[in-house]
């Protein structure tokens, strides 16, 4: 079968809540057979984690069934969020790590920043370990192209990893990329700079061609490349396919940051990180606009938007369902904390819920001839008690440093 209505996937940041957001939203299209409509997948930091899991699953063969790609994909990144993930990577960078619960809480900062090179080398060796085991980025050619994006130190650009080569602006591309692994790449893409150091790729025996492929003389590329969270050059990871005709259809999940007006609450470190804030956040505002005019292409946010796809649905007959809990329940979801702590059952299954319906919706909205997806049903919804699923939502907008949230609730 001939497939047209080609789309292309963008998965942006916001920890381990965008990578069950987007996760949902590229499930439903495998629920639906439509993955093969995917040209490309753009990604970064968190939704790296679930771009390079699927990636990686498609380079050994395309799932041919959802039973298929839960085992393939789906298990192992409900594994990874809920086995501990960062105290894994934190007792990995340094035994001292066992000490944070039980110091003050200055010294406790004070230790954590002291670990962060550890914490940049622990990273894409416990990623190895739970997802990747061992895949090199020069295995994941498949018919959708990945761009896994990460932002230059050197350069204060973009730096993206593919199948095929690496890029960087000012740097130029490189097709030297046979000892570089997924978790390398994801690791870089999601290395949050209030956690990791810069992550370090040495590129003195890596040809490089100039920036534009000109074939004019450049600069010497510096020995070592220092890599942090693409979010921090941009946290929608859309800049390589903006420019595509294929419609961009943008998962995001960044969310955006709220006052804080309580001065007793910030401390210095509170502060810091308030202020690197500032800057992420207007990027995305920027961007989103740039979609928003961009003809054809889609933006699906994570904490906004449900309102019309319930009417759509009550216009169609579905029942029971209660409006006021489920735009509750996407407001709390799209305030989840974007670390890496474990994630409870109700986050996991209420995000990536929220994923599958609104990739649902869009896909509607751009395929309005496909019979099988106009026929398909409402993607089912998570079957909680309302006030349960509420409290546990609500309290995993905070964070929680030592003790996953999973585990307090002894579930």
């Amino acid at each position: 079968m001939e497939i047209d209505n080609k789309i292309n996937l963008g998965f942006s940041g916001g920890g381990f809540r965008a990578t069950f957001y987007c996760l949902g939203a590229y499930r439903r299209l495998v629920e639906l057979g439509l993955e093969k409509h995917v040209r490309a997948i753009t990604s970064v930091s968190g939704g790296s984690i679930a771009a390079g899991a699927i990636i990686s699953a498609l380079a050994d063969g395309e799932f041919n069934s959802l039973l298929d790609f839960d085992r393939r994909v789906t298990t192992k990144l409900l594994n990874l969020g809920q086995c501990d993930f960062r105290k894994r990577i934190m007792e990995k960078a340094s035994w001292t790590t066992r000490l944070l619960p039980y110091l003050p809480k200055l010294q406790q900062l004070a230790l954590a920043a002291s670990l962060r090179p550890e914490m940049s080398r622990a990273f894409p060796q416990v990623l190895d370990e739970e997802l990747f085991e061992g895949k090199l980025m020069c295995e994941t050619e498949t018919d959708t192209e990945w761009s896994c994006n990460a932002t230059c130190i050197n350069t204060l650009k973009r730096f993206r990893f593919k199948s095929s080569d690496i890029y960087g602006y000012f740097l130029g591309r490189s097709y030297d990329i046979g000892d570089i692994p997924v978790a390398f790449a994801v690791a870089a893409s999601a290395a949050y700079p209030v956690g990791f150091a810069p992550l370090e790729l040495d590129v003195t025996e890596r040809f490089f061609t100039d920036a534009y492929d000109t074939g004019i003389n450049k600069p010497e590329n510096p020995p070592k490349l220092y890599l942090t969270d693409g979010g921090v050059y941009d946290n929608l990871g859309s800049e390589s396919l903006l420019r595509s005709s294929v419609p961009l259809v943008m998962l995001d999940a960044s969310g955006e940051s709220g006052p804080l007006w309580d001065n007793s609450l910030m401390t210095k470190a509170e502060q810091v990180n308030r202020m690197l804030a500032v800057g992420l956040d207007q990027v995305v505002y920027l961007r989103r606009r740039i979609l928003y005019l961009a003809q054809g292409h889609q933006q699906i946010l994570l904490g906004r938007g449900l309102a019309k796809i319930v009417e759509y649905w009550r216009e169609r007959g579905e029942k029971n369902l209660e409006t006021e809990h489920l735009l509750q329940a996407e407001h709390l979801c799209g305030s989840l904390r974007t670390d890496m702590d474990g994630f409870h059952d109700v986050e996991i299954d209420y995000l990536m819920w929220l994923g599958a319906i609104k990739m649902d919706y869009v896909l509607r909205l751009l395929m309005p001839e496909n019979e099988r997806l106009q026929k398909s049903k409402m993607p089912t919804l998570p079957a909680y008690d309302t006030f349960f699923a509420e409290d546990i939502l609500e309290r995993g907008t905070e964070m929680s440093i030592f003790e996953p949230l999973h585990k307090k609730l002894h579930l």
